[in-house]
């Protein structure tokens, strides 16, 4: 009977330690895919039968759906133990069409929950805030994944809007009405017509509604 309590307790302390240890091991792969709103991680090891007692993680490499967990035994040794890992997300989709040129809004998204896959949602969008404020290239359809080549950050300043053009030198500044001729976001050069004489200028976008001459 001794025996027996003895078999059960070591069983019941080893499945303790195992759950811990996988506990851990959601917690690394977790870790290292915080770009990803995860809703839950379900591991499976390979080599359950030869997991000892006292064994601490070190480390985990994860490759597409599967890891190999670095861990240290009582005697300061290494040993590996491989799995497959499966991961539920929730993947921002958006909850109507929209067309090319739509700017993304926090009312325009939905999540769903989906099995995800490195390897297969490599190029797709996994954060709200990667997608908010964003333009769409294309139409983009109702809750379907969304791709990074899909959106582009949008134009601070669009071909044919008015803007401020600004003459500085070091006596004199001088602001004048322009249009852009091209479209740029901040930073860029780009032709604006000056309103007044005609004549066509290159200028650096400084904000949404002024350019700055360059020379």
């Amino acid at each position: 009977m001794f025996n027996l309590i003895l078999i059960l307790f070591f069983a019941l302390y080893s499945t303790i330690l195992n759950a811990t240890l996988s506990s851990d091991i959601e917690q690394k792969i977790s870790d290292q895919l915080s770009n990803i709103d995860i809703s839950s991680i379900n591991i499976f090891m390979d080599n359950n039968k030869n997991i000892s007692l006292g064994l601490t993680l070190k480390d985990v490499i994860i490759n597409n759906n599967k890891f190999v967990a670095i861990v240290k035994d009582k005697q300061g040794l290494n040993q590996e133990l491989k799995g497959l890992f499966k991961i539920f997300a929730n993947i921002p989709v958006l909850n109507k069409r929209i067309y090319k040129g739509h700017i993304i809004q926090e009312e325009d998204i939905i999540t769903r929950k989906v099995e995800f896959s490195l390897d297969k949602f490599s190029n797709i969008i996994t954060q709200d805030k990667k997608l908010i404020g964003k333009e769409s290239k294309a139409i983009l359809y109702s809750k379907r994944f969304i791709k990074s080549n899909m959106i582009i950050n949008p134009y601070d300043i669009r071909k044919k809007d008015m803007v401020n053009i600004i003459f500085k030198s070091d006596l004199i500044q001088l602001r004048v009405k322009g249009k852009a001729l091209e479209s740029g976001r901040i930073g860029d050069i780009i032709k604006i017509e000056n309103i007044d004489s005609k004549k066509i200028v290159l200028a650096k976008i400084i904000t949404k509604k002024s350019t700055l001459v360059v020379r």
